[in-house]
Order: structure tokens, then C-alpha cells, then sequence
């Protein structure tokens, strides 16, 4: 039987530190949850407000790329994971919440932050030119200024290439608008 390698994507469940929200709750387990039909129950009516995260970000786009080659290969599965008591507290357990294989739709697509009087992100491609930062950060889960915020204000190298990894099979480049 083959060994399936088996990849981990930490969710956020609040807002990071250095974010102005820090430590107000992010709800991306259950955006993602119902980007995936997998949601299952959420408190009063907090699921109205509800919008799906169909995607996230992370850097160092070739490693992840080359992760999700594996998993559409079959040798590999990214799971998806949130600390129970959030990052670094003793006694700090990680749940799975979700696992994407080659037949989830998982996917990949390369993004660069480009610097025109304030930070956005763009989509490589050139047929992507109309993909605006909105949808970008509603796609990501959040509003324009919380994506902003998130990167512009964290432990990033934004000159360098991000993976914008996919949890369904929406793709900015085939697809353009969501």
C-alpha cells in the first residue's frame, strides 16, 4: 500500500497580535467549512453574515507548489488544522477540520504584492489585470482593510512570490470573477 504524505495548513482562529482585531475571532473554520459543504451547525445567526473563504495565502510559493503537485498526484493530502487553545499555550491541542486530497478541488496560483501608493496583491497572469483587491479579500475571508492589515502589518516579504492556495476549484485565472 502506498504512504500518502500528508501536508498541514494551520488555520487562524482570531485575529493575529499585531492585526488592529487582535484576538477578535476570524470565523475561518467555518468560512472554509462552507466553502466545502461542510458546515455543519454555527451559533444564532451568525451564518447570514456568513461569506465562504475559498482560498488562503501563504509564502514561499514553491514549496507549496510543489505540495499541491503531490496531492494532485495522489501521494499526498493537505489537512487542515486550528489550535484549540491558540498558537504557543501549554496544553494546546490541533484539531483537523478538513482534508482536501486530488479529487477536492484543491489548486494553486501564484500572486505578487505590487506597491502603487498602497499594498495589493495581483495575480501574475496577465489575463487576471481585472481581479480587484475586494474580491481577493472576500474570497480570503475578509474585508479589504483586514487583508491589508494582515499582510502589511505581519512578518511578511512582501517582495516575495505568495501561493494562493485553493480549498474548492474556483480559480481566479479560469474564472475570473467568483
Amino acid at each position: 500500500m502506498k504512504k500518502i504524505k500528508t501536508y498541514v495548513i494551520m488555520v487562524s482562529r482570531t485575529y493575529p497580535t499585531y492585526h488592529p482585531r487582535k484576538k477578535q475571532p476570524t470565523y475561518f473554520i467555518e468560512k472554509i467549512q462552507l466553502s466545502l459543504d461542510l458546515l455543519v451547525e454555527m451559533p444564532g445567526d451568525l451564518l447570514i453574515d456568513l461569506d465562504p473563504k475559498i482560498h488562503t495565502f501563504r509564502d514561499n510559493f514553491q514549496l507549496w507548489k510543489n505540495r499541491i503537485d503531490e496531492v494532485l498526484a495522489g501521494n499526498a493530502v493537505i489537512v487542515l488544522k486550528y489550535h484549540t487553545l491558540g498558537r504557543y499555550v501549554k496544553g494546546n491541542k490541533q484539531i483537523e477540520f478538513a482534508r482536501l486530497d486530488k479529487y477536492s478541488g484543491v489548486g494553486i496560483e501564484e500572486v505578487k504584492f505590487e506597491w502603487n501608493n498602497i499594498t495589493y496583491p495581483v495575480l501574475t497572469k496577465d489575463y487576471l489585470t481585472n481581479i480587484t483587491i475586494t474580491q481577493i479579500a472576500e474570497n480570503d475571508g475578509l474585508q479589504v482593510h483586514d487583508f491589508m492589515n494582515w499582510f502589511e502589518k505581519g512578518d511578511y516579504n512582501l517582495k516575495e512570490t505568495f501561493a494562493c492556495i485553493h480549498f474548492t476549484s474556483f480559480r481566479y485565472g479560469e474564472q475570473g470573477k467568483k
